[in-house]
């Protein structure tokens, strides 16, 4: 859109621009004289990346024969902008061998959360027989986040329970 300025007159001007590029993009506005073209002001467009984060969990003296404690653990997206959330290392939560099993985040991956949206997940943590042991594991995931926390630290301890009977 073209307008006229007059002299002593000042017009503030508003750019809307957009980047899928997560770097700063700098460029110039020109204004077209009637003579000449004259470089006003430098134009800087920065879009927001996603930033994740990925809660923790403890379980805290979970009897060593219990088949498993179910806990929330919850996925956050701190920004204005989509997060993609493609997978996770599943090495450290498969379920078979490890002392935790996901639910409802491998049916769900890939997973797009919105921007200020949450997904929650759940962990079902069991000492295997396990007391007096500490189990912790450190599972990142993988995201089109570029910085914030991408790492859910899950811990847990199993203890022997002691049974016994009093008279009444």
């Amino acid at each position: 859109a073209s307008f006229t300025i007059d002299p002593g007159q000042s017009v503030n001007v508003e750019v809307c621009a957009t980047t899928n590029d997560t770097r700063e993009l700098v460029d110039t506005v020109i204004a077209q004289l009637e003579c000449f073209d004259e470089i006003t002001t430098e134009l800087r467009v920065r879009s927001q990346a996603p930033l994740i984060y990925v809660g923790d969990q403890t379980w805290i003296n979970i009897p060593a024969t219990s088949p498993g404690v179910e806990r929330p653990v919850e996925i956050i997206n701190a920004s204005d902008v989509n997060l993609t959330i493609t997978g996770y290392d599943k090495t450290l939560l498969d379920g078979s061998g490890n002392f935790f099993n996901p639910r409802n985040l491998d049916e769900v991956l890939p997973l797009t959360i919105a921007g200020g949206g949450r997904h929650t997940f759940y962990v079902t943590y069991s000492p295997r027989g396990e007391a007096g042991v500490a189990h912790q594991v450190n599972v990142p995931f993988y995201s089109n986040a570029k910085k914030e926390d991408s790492i859910a630290v899950l811990k847990g301890n199993g203890v022997e329970i002691d049974l016994y009977a009093a008279a009444l």
